[in-house]
């Protein structure tokens, strides 16, 4: 079962690298494909990052602006991952 917790926030951990990458490089809607994986892509991290940027709204000057949200939610995330893990561990693995 810890097996199975870690390959669960291993993929959602990439699923913010991607989210990272898309926010970097702009996609035509002329490519369906691409478009919809990363509408798809931002749907299934929105939900997570979204509370970050209300704590913390992404910093922005003269047009541009950063995002920190998700170096929060990757600190958040590692920290949700340890709890989960030691109550496993601590319960028998399953």
């Amino acid at each position: 079962m810890i097996g199975v917790v870690n390959r669960l926030f291993e993929a959602f951990y990439w699923l913010l690298i991607i989210r990272i990458l898309f926010s970097w490089i702009p996609v035509s809607p002329t490519n369906r494909t691409l478009y919809e994986f990363k509408s798809v892509i931002y749907k299934i991290t929105e939900f997570y990052l979204r509370p970050f940027r209300n704590l913390i709204p992404p910093i922005g000057s003269g047009g541009a602006y950063i995002d920190i949200s998700p170096i929060i939610g990757f600190i958040a995330l590692n920290f949700i991952r340890q709890i989960v893990i030691g109550i496993l561990s601590s319960i028998g693995g399953f």
